[in-house]
């Protein structure tokens, strides 16, 4: 049975309902036990952000998920990366809860200034191919993910999962390396044959001039001068 979302109103009721049960409740439900002021200022702006993000970036893609048939395939992914990330973030909190490799107290001006490149890195995100950065890195938005992977545990005062990033850059990698490949294959069947073995042949109307178009190629992927 192929899923299929109906409208954009459903999409959005998923949206927030996603919001509510990968962000929201889990900060409640580790915070609530807790004494008043376990959360700073610097702790409710970053979730505020982020909530803003996701929304803005999962309307951003309406048109991959609405009136279109869902594979499973696609499904498992847009999950996978949805409870990852959710769980990366709770684990930030889940630190602080319990102690666990924290940053000293007197470092807890890193919390309020690490909102301001995690703000660039959300931006980033939102952007993608649109922002500045994108003829330096092929891929923006994994820059922006990875860099806000990267400040978001230090508004939370903790460094431990800090050691995830070089399993994601090695994750992130791996699957643009898997899209390029395909994207070089798809390339080279749309020269193969046709079916009943003629071949295509593409003609060029010279009568129509176009003025050149210069392109700058990216030199990096995701992280410059690393890869």
């Amino acid at each position: 049975m192929m899923l299929r979302i109906p409208n954009t109103a459903f999409y959005l009721a998923l949206l927030v309902l996603l919001l509510v049960v990968g962000l929201v409740a889990p900060v409640v439900a580790i915070a609530r036990p807790m004494k008043a002021g376990f959360l700073i200022n610097a702790d409710f702006a970053a979730y505020v952000l982020i909530a803003f993000t996701f929304m803005l970036k999962g309307l951003a893609l309406r048109r991959s998920f609405v009136a279109v048939p869902l594979t499973k395939d696609l499904i498992l992914k847009a999950l996978g990366l949805y409870l990852y990330l959710s769980l990366f973030l709770m684990s930030s909190l889940l630190c602080r809860r319990l102690k666990l490799a924290m940053l000293p107290d007197q470092y807890y001006w890193l919390s309020y200034a690490a909102i301001v490149p995690l703000t660039f890195s959300l931006l980033l995100i939102l952007k993608g191919r649109n922002s500045g950065l994108a003829s330096v890195v092929s891929y923006p938005v994994y820059l922006g993910l990875l860099m806000s992977m990267a400040f978001f545990p230090l508004v939370q005062m903790c460094w431990f999962p800090l050691l995830a990033l070089p399993g994601v850059l090695i994750v992130m990698a791996w699957r643009i390396d898997n899209a390029e490949r395909n994207s070089l294959e798809r390339a080279f069947e749309l020269e193969a044959p046709a079916a009943d073995g003629t071949l295509i042949e593409l003609v060029e109307d010279d009568r129509e001039k176009l003025a050149p178009l210069e392109v700058i190629e990216p030199r990096f992927k995701i992280i410059p001068f690393l890869y």
